[in-house]
């Protein structure tokens, strides 16, 4: 998966393979190698670490489909309190402006959505951060990349993580 933005921040988000050459999780909770690389306005950083989960994966994926549906703040829950009808097409998506995961080293945010594009922030925290930006704990948001990407720039992400991740999929699920 790779966003570009036209200020040339960029990120790139790869799965390299499985934490633990064992099933080490309960379906869906199995850890991935995730290869990330920065393009950042202070440098260029690349690390891997278990980021994130097979289900983490799969909800990265909704929630850029979400966001290029123009759907991000709508949720199911609200919707039925309200009384109003789910989007059409979209019955399953229950979006937020952002999506955090288990681990805290990313973090992504969405800043704006116009019809052209969105501006999604991505944090890094922890194992995520280059050695010249070093914290000791998570929850700094002193380190982010804004990522400016149009609704095909965002669903060739979703695709992009579906693709990796069915290479890698969940081996605890039945």
């Amino acid at each position: 998966m790779r966003l570009i933005s036209p200020d040339g921040s960029e990120l790139k988000l790869s799965i390299v393979g499985y934490e633990s050459a064992s099933i080490d999780g309960i379906g869906g909770d199995e850890w991935l190698e995730i290869q990330i690389l920065v393009k950042h306005p202070r440098g260029t950083w690349e690390t891997t670490g278990p980021f994130l989960r097979t289900v983490e994966v799969g909800a990265l994926a909704t929630w850029f489909d979400a966001v290029a549906a123009e759907a991000p703040m709508i949720n199911r829950e609200t919707f039925r309190e309200s009384g109003h009808p789910l989007p059409a097409g979209f019955p399953n998506l229950r979006l937020f402006d952002s999506m955090e995961f288990m681990e805290p080293n990313l973090r992504l945010t969405l800043m704006e959505r116009t019809d052209e594009y969105a501006i999604i922030r991505v944090y890094f925290e922890l194992e995520a951060r280059p050695s010249w930006a070093h914290a000791s704990g998570a929850g700094r948001e002193d380190l982010w990349v804004d990522l400016r990407a149009s609704a095909v720039d965002l669903r060739s992400a979703s695709q992009s993580l579906r693709a990796q991740l069915s290479t890698f999929p969940d081996r605890a699920s039945p």
